[in-house]
């Protein structure tokens, strides 16, 4: 038996999994949800990034860098722009813009937190961030600052029940405890 099972659908470019929902953008933007086994096209057409928050709420950044939260039926513009990861767990809803710059929601705009240079964000189910930065620094949010992990040539990561999974730039997948 597989480790893996191929679902339908390809040409996916970032995709997200929490709470029984798993969404995905394709390569041409449009963003799909998982349903019983068949994609469901979301509204929309010019998503960038995806994320599902421990409730199941879904986030998405266009490729204009505007974030949005979906209501069951439209996405309702949230304050900010120039996003360009987003990730979402355990009430948490944490992005990187075009910048480099962190911000975390604080559920009516973004909190700007220390740190620059941010690639891409994780938050896990239990509240756990981890970032990588444009040089492929790892790193994991301690409550007040940003501690450096090991390893580099970090590109994306994502995080849930105790491990943490990484790509860097030639394709290999790392994963750890934490």
């Amino acid at each position: 038996m597989p480790y893996h099972q191929q679902l339908s659908g390809s040409e996916g470019v970032t995709i997200a999994a929490n709470a029984g929902k798993v969404c995905l953008v394709n390569n041409t933007g449009k963003i799909y949800q998982l349903n019983n086994g068949s994609w469901v096209q979301m509204p929309g057409s010019d998503g960038k990034d995806v994320a599902i928050d421990s409730d199941g709420s879904v986030y998405m950044v266009n490729s204009a860098g505007k974030i949005y939260k979906y209501d069951g039926s439209k996405w309702n513009q949230l304050p900010g722009s120039s996003g360009y990861r987003i990730s979402a767990g355990n009430g948490q809803v944490w992005l990187t813009n075009t910048s480099g710059d962190i911000f975390k929601y604080n559920g009516s705009g973004w909190d700007k937190m220390p740190g620059s240079a941010g690639k891409d964000v994780t938050v896990s189910s239990n509240g756990t961030v981890f970032l990588t930065n444009i040089s492929g620094s790892i790193f994991q949010w301690n409550g007040h600052g940003w501690i450096m992990l090991d390893g580099s040539d970090g590109v994306t990561l994502s995080a849930n029940n105790g491990k943490l999974f990484l790509v860097n730039t030639k394709g290999r997948i790392y994963t750890r405890t934490y």
